[in-house]
């Protein structure tokens, strides 16, 4: 019999929970007052942004408001990269974007972030590296020797930068540097051909280097260079 009593009551408070739940969820609702939205934000349009989230915060409850919905629409908004929402009880909200970071440009129509990932998005600066291969899903490895040039450039101290590197459909590669000049790399071994470009040019007279007009480095090992006429 006290079995059945606990079953009762147990059943009764469950029956009551659910009861406030949905009058407290219907009655009152609880609109977002609040949104805090952080990250480094350098070429986000803000008006567009906060368009954005006014429209799908409008007259919604913290509880029936989409943050799915809400992360897909702000993420289709120009150099949003990845959104991160979170709903704080009872009535914030707080949203956290990363923005994509351009470091070159792809095919001249879309941009490449450095993560090596294809985006479209409108920049002005026309002395930023560009990038080209027929397929989007090479971006990765483009980046990959662009991000190598510039580290090596940098700590060897050199003095030009890379204007292009271009993949042509048989994957041979070839980089143009702003003193131009070109480097052959192929379409084989291209990380360890970059490598042996560094070393070589290190050696080279710097009086030479004025007169090449391109480094070979297709061959197994070594290289040739074509000079100016």
């Amino acid at each position: 019999m006290n079995n059945i009593k606990k079953i009762i009551v147990f059943s009764s408070i469950i029956m009551l929970a659910v009861f406030l739940s949905y009058y407290f969820y219907k009655e009152i609702p609880l609109h977002i007052e609040k949104v805090k939205v952080d990250g480094n934000l350098t070429y986000i349009n803000k008006d567009n942004l906060n368009k954005v989230i006014s429209e799908n915060i409008k007259e919604k409850g913290f509880f029936d408001l989409d943050a799915i919905a809400l992360k897909e629409e702000i993420e289709e908004t120009e150099w949003v990269r990845i959104t991160n929402i979170k709903k704080i009880f009872p009535n914030k909200l707080h949203i956290n974007i990363i923005e994509h970071v351009p470091v070159a440009i792809w095919n001249d129509s879309k941009l490449i972030n450095n993560n090596g990932e294809v985006f479209i998005a409108k920049i002005n600066d026309t002395k930023m590296t560009k990038l080209y291969a027929n397929k989007d899903s090479r971006s990765k490895d483009l980046h990959r020797y662009l991000e190598i040039f510039r580290n090596e450039i940098k700590v060897r101290k050199i003095d030009f930068l890379v204007k292009q590197i271009k993949e042509n459909p048989e994957r041979s590669v070839i980089v143009e540097i702003s003193t131009n000049k070109k480097i052959f790399l192929g379409n084989k071994d291209i990380i360890e051909k970059i490598n042996r470009f560094f070393k070589a040019y290190s050696l080279i007279n710097r009086n030479d280097i004025i007169n090449i007009k391109y480094f070979d480095m297709r061959y197994s090992n070594g290289f040739s260079v074509g000079w100016n006429k």
